[in-house]
Protein backbone atom coordinates (compact mmCIF):
# COMPACT_ATOMS: atom_id res chain seq x y z
CA UNK A 1 0.00 0.00 0.00
CA UNK A 2 1.45 3.44 -0.69
CA UNK A 3 2.59 5.45 1.65
CA UNK A 4 1.07 9.37 2.52
CA UNK A 5 3.81 10.41 1.20
CA UNK A 6 3.56 8.56 -2.01
CA UNK A 7 -0.29 9.54 -2.43
CA UNK A 8 0.49 13.36 -1.50
CA UNK A 9 3.55 13.31 -4.52
CA UNK A 10 1.35 11.79 -6.87
CA UNK A 11 -1.56 13.74 -6.27
CA UNK A 12 0.56 16.59 -6.66
CA UNK A 13 1.68 15.47 -10.54
CA UNK A 14 -2.30 14.99 -11.31
CA UNK A 15 -2.30 11.87 -10.52
CA UNK A 16 -5.54 10.54 -7.99
CA UNK A 17 -4.98 8.53 -5.48
CA UNK A 18 -5.49 4.89 -5.56
CA UNK A 19 -8.59 3.37 -3.82
CA UNK A 20 -7.97 0.45 -1.45
CA UNK A 21 -8.42 -3.02 -3.24
CA UNK A 22 -12.05 -3.17 -2.02
CA UNK A 23 -13.03 -0.07 -3.64
CA UNK A 24 -11.53 -0.74 -6.78
CA UNK A 25 -13.66 -4.29 -6.59
CA UNK A 26 -16.49 -1.62 -6.12
CA UNK A 27 -15.54 0.82 -8.22
CA UNK A 28 -15.47 -1.88 -11.25
CA UNK A 29 -18.72 -2.99 -10.38
CA UNK A 30 -20.65 -0.23 -10.71
CA UNK A 31 -18.84 0.35 -14.10
CA UNK A 32 -20.20 -2.74 -14.73
CA UNK A 33 -23.72 -1.71 -14.00
CA UNK A 34 -23.53 1.50 -16.04
CA UNK A 35 -22.40 0.25 -18.67
CA UNK A 36 -24.41 0.28 -21.66
CA UNK A 37 -22.38 -0.84 -25.00
CA UNK A 38 -19.92 -3.38 -25.40
CA UNK A 39 -17.81 -0.41 -26.13
CA UNK A 40 -18.05 0.30 -21.95
CA UNK A 41 -17.54 -2.89 -20.84
CA UNK A 42 -14.47 -2.67 -22.83
CA UNK A 43 -13.35 0.48 -21.39
CA UNK A 44 -14.05 -0.51 -17.74
CA UNK A 45 -12.29 -4.28 -18.63
CA UNK A 46 -9.06 -1.84 -19.47
CA UNK A 47 -9.36 0.22 -16.36
CA UNK A 48 -9.91 -2.61 -14.31
CA UNK A 49 -8.44 -5.41 -15.99
CA UNK A 50 -9.17 -8.03 -13.01
CA UNK A 51 -12.94 -7.74 -14.14
CA UNK A 52 -12.35 -10.53 -16.45
CA UNK A 53 -11.18 -13.07 -13.46
CA UNK A 54 -13.32 -15.71 -14.02
CA UNK A 55 -13.34 -15.39 -10.27
CA UNK A 56 -14.30 -11.86 -10.48
CA UNK A 57 -17.02 -12.77 -13.16
CA UNK A 58 -18.22 -16.18 -10.71
CA UNK A 59 -18.55 -13.10 -8.27
CA UNK A 60 -20.75 -11.15 -10.54
CA UNK A 61 -22.97 -14.48 -11.75
CA UNK A 62 -23.80 -15.44 -8.04
CA UNK A 63 -25.26 -11.59 -7.31
CA UNK A 64 -27.56 -11.77 -10.47
CA UNK A 65 -29.69 -13.82 -9.74
CA UNK A 66 -30.81 -12.62 -5.92
CA UNK A 67 -30.07 -8.90 -5.92
CA UNK A 68 -31.31 -8.15 -9.78
CA UNK A 69 -34.91 -7.68 -10.25
CA UNK A 70 -35.85 -10.02 -13.41
CA UNK A 71 -36.27 -7.84 -15.97
CA UNK A 72 -32.77 -6.37 -15.52
CA UNK A 73 -31.11 -9.71 -15.04
CA UNK A 74 -30.86 -10.23 -19.46
CA UNK A 75 -29.27 -7.32 -19.92
CA UNK A 76 -26.48 -8.33 -17.03
CA UNK A 77 -25.90 -11.61 -18.36
CA UNK A 78 -24.86 -10.23 -21.99
CA UNK A 79 -22.72 -7.99 -19.74
CA UNK A 80 -21.00 -10.90 -18.20
CA UNK A 81 -20.74 -12.60 -21.68
CA UNK A 82 -19.03 -9.54 -23.14
CA UNK A 83 -16.50 -9.76 -20.61
CA UNK A 84 -16.17 -13.59 -20.91
CA UNK A 85 -15.28 -12.66 -24.52
CA UNK A 86 -13.26 -9.83 -23.72
CA UNK A 87 -11.33 -12.74 -21.91
CA UNK A 88 -10.99 -15.04 -24.44
CA UNK A 89 -9.52 -12.49 -26.78
CA UNK A 90 -7.46 -10.44 -24.60
CA UNK A 91 -4.25 -11.23 -22.07
CA UNK A 92 -1.16 -9.53 -20.06
CA UNK A 93 1.92 -9.72 -21.69
CA UNK A 94 4.31 -9.24 -19.50
CA UNK A 95 7.25 -6.01 -19.50
CA UNK A 96 10.32 -8.37 -20.57
CA UNK A 97 8.44 -10.14 -23.66
CA UNK A 98 7.38 -6.84 -24.82
CA UNK A 99 10.87 -5.60 -24.63
CA UNK A 100 12.51 -8.59 -25.89
CA UNK A 101 9.73 -8.41 -29.02
CA UNK A 102 11.98 -4.42 -29.39
CA UNK A 103 8.54 -3.21 -28.16
CA UNK A 104 6.41 -4.29 -31.01
CA UNK A 105 3.26 -4.50 -29.19
CA UNK A 106 1.43 -6.54 -31.93
CA UNK A 107 2.43 -9.82 -30.19
CA UNK A 108 0.10 -12.48 -31.15
CA UNK A 109 -2.47 -14.04 -29.09
CA UNK A 110 -1.40 -17.74 -28.32
CA UNK A 111 -4.97 -18.66 -26.60
CA UNK A 112 -7.06 -16.68 -29.37
CA UNK A 113 -9.01 -18.59 -31.45
CA UNK A 114 -9.92 -18.21 -35.05
CA UNK A 115 -13.19 -17.11 -35.83
CA UNK A 116 -13.43 -19.19 -39.05
CA UNK A 117 -12.86 -22.62 -40.20
CA UNK A 118 -11.70 -23.53 -43.83
CA UNK A 119 -14.19 -25.64 -45.64
CA UNK A 120 -14.70 -27.44 -48.90
CA UNK A 121 -16.92 -25.21 -50.95
CA UNK A 122 -19.82 -27.75 -50.83
CA UNK A 123 -19.86 -27.69 -47.40
CA UNK A 124 -19.42 -24.28 -47.07
CA UNK A 125 -22.90 -23.90 -49.79
CA UNK A 126 -24.41 -26.41 -47.68
CA UNK A 127 -23.78 -24.42 -44.23
CA UNK A 128 -24.82 -21.32 -45.75
CA UNK A 129 -28.40 -22.82 -46.64
CA UNK A 130 -28.76 -24.33 -43.82
CA UNK A 131 -28.50 -20.85 -41.81
CA UNK A 132 -30.98 -19.17 -44.55
CA UNK A 133 -33.13 -21.63 -43.94
CA UNK A 134 -33.05 -21.17 -40.14
CA UNK A 135 -33.43 -17.40 -41.16
CA UNK A 136 -36.84 -17.96 -43.48
CA UNK A 137 -38.13 -19.93 -40.20
CA UNK A 138 -37.21 -17.39 -37.77
CA UNK A 139 -38.79 -14.51 -40.04
CA UNK A 140 -41.83 -16.67 -40.26
CA UNK A 141 -41.83 -16.88 -36.47
CA UNK A 142 -41.98 -13.02 -36.53
CA UNK A 143 -44.68 -12.69 -39.22
CA UNK A 144 -46.94 -14.86 -37.34
CA UNK A 145 -46.49 -12.74 -34.06
CA UNK A 146 -47.21 -9.56 -35.68
CA UNK A 147 -49.87 -11.26 -37.65
CA UNK A 148 -51.58 -12.38 -34.11
CA UNK A 149 -51.38 -8.51 -32.71
CA UNK A 150 -49.00 -9.02 -30.01
CA UNK A 151 -47.03 -6.64 -31.87
CA UNK A 152 -43.60 -5.04 -30.07
CA UNK A 153 -45.46 -5.67 -26.78
CA UNK A 154 -43.67 -8.84 -26.80
CA UNK A 155 -40.29 -6.68 -26.26
CA UNK A 156 -41.30 -4.20 -23.92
Amino acid sequence: MPSNSSRRCRAARGHTPAPESQDLVQAAFEAFQRANSIEEIRQAAAQYPFMTDPQFIAAIEQLIQPHVPPGLQPAFRLRLEVLKAHRRCARLVKAEDVAANNYNLNIKNPNRQDDYAHMPPEQLAADIAKKEARIAEIMAEIQAVLKAGAGWQLFL
